[in-house]
């Protein structure tokens, strides 16, 4: 939880639409540290897969087929997803930083 609430408190929106993800994956690995025969189903990745930028990126990638519904894969591409996130934030010269900042700046 207080992995989530630096999240909340860094205000950046990418981060932010994330938020429902990133708290859905912390259910499940807290659910899996005290019971490692949990049942994952699709209302239990709700939250993950209706992600916005996740799903246009996981149907995207997975053209011309469709992305994989299956929960476990699901869980796999937004952990990798939340991953890469974090990680462009942590470099200022990620290209997805300077991106970001280059659009803000045409929109003042």
């Amino acid at each position: 939880a207080q992995k989530v609430d630096l999240v909340e408190q860094a205000n950046e929106p990418q981060l932010e639409e994330l938020l429902a993800g990133i708290k859905c994956l912390n259910r499940i690995r807290n659910n899996i540290a005290h019971n490692l025969a949990i049942e994952l189903t699709l209302d239990s990745i709700k939250a993950m897969a209706d992600t916005k930028s996740f799903v246009v990126l996981r149907r995207e990638l997975a053209k011309p087929n469709e992305p994989c519904s299956k929960p476990i894969s699901v869980i796999e591409s937004c952990s990798k997803h939340v991953g890469v996130v974090f990680e462009s934030f942590s470099d200022p010269n990620s290209l997805s930083r300077i991106f970001a900042k280059a659009l803000a700046e045409q929109q003042t």
